[in-house]
């Protein structure tokens, strides 16, 4: 039997896949950095769109009265304060540390930071990202191999780096409860 090696090294402020090599009784777990930017790019655009129809209530001093103004408000400070791209390496940060502080979440993390990947994963852990927000929404993606993501197997949820952890791990590990399709 071969052992598997999967390494996350920080280097000049990205991970990199140091060895890999085939047979693996740990769940590989895939954060998709690319998909997750498109999202908060998706967000801020929204938020840029929402504050130029709202501002009538922006003139008004009123935009605290609607939730929405607000929102859009909190998302569009925070894009152009830290970037889209430097809230999702943020809370990515975040949420490794959480994972790695886990004694009892055995799998394997590599997070994908080009679109492109030699390695299979068995899931893929995308976010509904909102930059500014707290709490992200996540979608837990898995992955067969030869066939790709199973549409039936998608979970989906909502937390903060913590929460997502420690909820991703129950499931990745098969710690929750057993799922029958």
């Amino acid at each position: 039997m071969r052992k598997v090696v999967l390494s996350l090294t920080l280097l000049s402020g990205a991970y990199s896949v140091l060895a890999f090599d085939g047979a693996s009784a740990q769940p590989i777990l895939m954060l998709n950095e690319p998909r997750d930017v498109d999202m908060a790019k998706y967000s801020c655009g929204w938020a840029e769109a929402e504050i130029k129809s709202s501002q009538y209530l922006i003139k008004a001093f009123k935009c605290g009265e609607s939730e929405l103004c607000q929102r859009a408000m909190d998302i569009d400070a925070a894009c152009k304060v830290g970037g889209p791209i430097r809230e999702v390496r943020g809370f990515h940060s975040k949420l490794l540390a959480q994972f790695a502080s886990n004694a009892q979440c055995a799998i394997t993390i590599m997070r994908l930071s080009d679109d492109k990947s030699e390695y299979r994963a068995n899931w893929e852990l995308n976010l509904g990202f909102t930059p500014g927000a707290m709490k992200q929404t996540w979608a837990l993606w898995p992955w067969e191999p030869g066939k790709g993501i199973s549409p039936a197997g998608v979970l989906e949820g909502e937390g903060d780096p913590a929460q997502i952890a420690k909820d991703v791990c129950t499931i990745v590990t098969r710690g929750g409860a057993k799922i029958l399709n």
